[in-house]
């Protein structure tokens, strides 16, 4: 008969050690990961936004300075027309080794707005990329933040469910004495 209550006894002794959870110290750590996904939240909507304020500053960009330079087009033109019906203008214009575009040393011809928005498109563009790569890089740590984030919150319920479990005595949990 003592043997069985010797086994009883060794049956119900919780061995594990009396360790209470610090639940400052798990609420602590769960705030600092909404913080962390709160941040990077921030950072990759701010990201998405520049990438896309970029995109459309070079489609404006184009907008506004194509119709420009056709209307630099359209006066050089008439101002080469006009010099035609200028006597002695049109010979020294067939003279003139210049391109009939225009070249790079003179201010405001098309050729010249041409490749001042080539520059400008290759900037912004460039900057554009860089500010997409890196918003898709700022997404990829979000997601991996709120994963992280997720999974130690199911471990500290996990945890305070476990404890809970713990202090209810074998009688209260279902058990029957048969």
């Amino acid at each position: 008969m003592l043997d069985k209550n010797v086994g009883d006894a060794l049956l119900k002794l919780d061995l594990s050690p009396p360790t209470d959870p610090p639940s400052t110290q798990v609420e602590r750590i769960i705030d600092a990961d909404q913080r962390r996904v709160k941040r990077w939240t921030r950072i990759a909507i701010a990201l998405w936004i520049l990438a896309a304020l970029g995109a459309f500053l070079i489609f404006v960009m184009g907008g506004l300075t194509f119709p420009l330079i056709a209307k630099l087009i359209m006066e050089e033109n008439e101002a080469r027309a006009a010099a035609e019906n200028v006597p002695g203008g049109a010979a020294d214009h067939r003279n003139d080794a210049k391109s009939p575009h225009g070249t790079l040393e003179e201010p405001g011809t098309p050729f010249q707005v041409l490749a001042k928005l080539t520059a400008m498109v290759m900037v912004f563009g460039t900057a554009s990329f860089m500010l997409l790569v890196l918003a898709g890089l700022a997404t990829v740590l979000l997601l991996l933040r709120s994963r992280t984030a997720t999974f130690r919150q199911i471990n500290a319920n996990l945890l305070q469910i476990s404890e809970q479990l713990k202090r209810v005595p074998p009688n209260q949990a279902g058990s029957t004495g048969v």
